[in-house]
């Protein structure tokens, strides 16, 4: 349960939740609501919590997957959402997820690691396709995936930032076509989690204002009971910039005052040096390394040009053999082949 405040953060975002990774630590870890953030997606989060925790629970304990294990989970996980968990229209999906999942812990001894996450991951579509729940089948779908790879011995699958648009897309298109490959394919490439670069990190965590975190502590009972919040400020500022103190200055190397004799072009050429800037092919053959999935409207949100520009760059990519089309338009994926400009 290492990661469970990632994963939960991860699936919540998912669903629209707003708190940053601080915010979810003070939420998960101590209790602490958050000013300026609505009470539901609150509770979303307290709710996952408790859904992943009943979870490990039945795995610690080796108990076997059944539709009812299922539809308790789901009323945990459900609690303050407009639907029961109890209540399902599609229980033969659900008994075939449990036959499914049942097969694998069979085998948990036998190093099948691949398979596993594949059945993990059809779980999900499985629920996502079917949506035996009148609400909240996604979030379902990622817990029941968790679950089982707990019980597996596997790390987490975690949906980042930078994989929720492909992710959300590639589902959407994969339940809509029946086709659960689609899905599976694109989830088995990025089956193992790797953390988000630092930067889009802090970027995610700059959004709320340090004051707005609730200093009282209240527990997800007396937030279910609408119990009233009291609100202070926490009297955090942003951090000033490490400047160099007035003393550090004031010492200037001999070498430094021979570099004030060299012309003004040559100092400003040493202290900022030019980089040229990746032309548009060149970024998109970096994204579709990363993310094959990803579609030419995708690509241009995140280049800043047009979808006919994307279009357009990359028939060139293909005509150069820089990058081919595996599969059909829809449902298919782009391969880097080599960079050849």
């Amino acid at each position: 349960m290492e990661k469970i405040n990632e994963i939960i953060q991860a699936s919540a975002s998912l669903e629209g939740c707003t708190l940053n990774t601080a915010e979810y630590a003070l939420l998960l870890n101590e209790g602490i609501s958050s000013a300026g953030k609505t009470i539901d997606e609150q509770l979303l989060c307290l709710d996952l919590l408790n859904g992943y925790k009943k979870c490990y629970s039945f795995a610690q304990a080796r108990e076997f997957w059944s539709v009812f294990r299922i539809k308790s989970i789901a009323e945990v996980a459900l609690r303050h959402s407009p639907a029961s968990g109890l209540d399902i229209k599609e229980e033969r999906i659900v008994q075939k997820v449990c036959d499914l999942a049942n097969t694998q812990r069979l085998h948990i001894h036998e190093h099948r690691a691949e398979e596993m996450y594949r059945t993990s991951f059809e779980i999900h579509y499985l629920i996502s396709l079917s949506r035996p729940w009148a609400y909240g089948n996604d979030f379902i779908g990622r817990l029941l995936m968790n679950y089982l790879q707990y019980e597996c011995r596997l790390e987490p699958t975690i949906i980042r930032p930078s994989q929720r648009a492909e992710y959300k897309r590639l589902l959407k298109v994969a339940t809509r076509e029946e086709i659960s490959e689609i899905f599976v394919s694109y989830m088995m490439e990025h089956r193992c989690d790797a953390p988000e670069p630092e930067s889009l990190v802090k970027k995610q965590d700059i959004v709320a204002p340090a004051a707005a975190i609730i200093s009282s502590k209240t527990s997800p009972a007396a937030a279910s009971h609408g119990k009233e919040q009291k609100v202070a400020s926490t009297g955090l500022t942003k951090a000033a910039p490490i400047l160099p103190s007035v003393g550090t200055t004031a010492s200037v190397s001999s070498a430094d005052k021979n570099a004030d004799t060299k012309p003004a072009a040559a100092k400003v050429a040493a202290v900022s040096p030019k980089t040229a800037k990746p032309s548009s092919r060149e970024l998109i053959l970096a994204l579709l390394r990363d993310h094959p999935y990803m579609s030419a409207r995708d690509l241009a949100e995140r280049i800043g040009i047009s979808p006919k520009g994307v279009e357009k760059n990359l028939r060139i990519l293909k005509e150069n053999g820089s990058l081919r089309r595996v599969g059909p338009d829809k449902g298919g994926k782009w391969e880097v082949l080599t960079i050849n400009f």
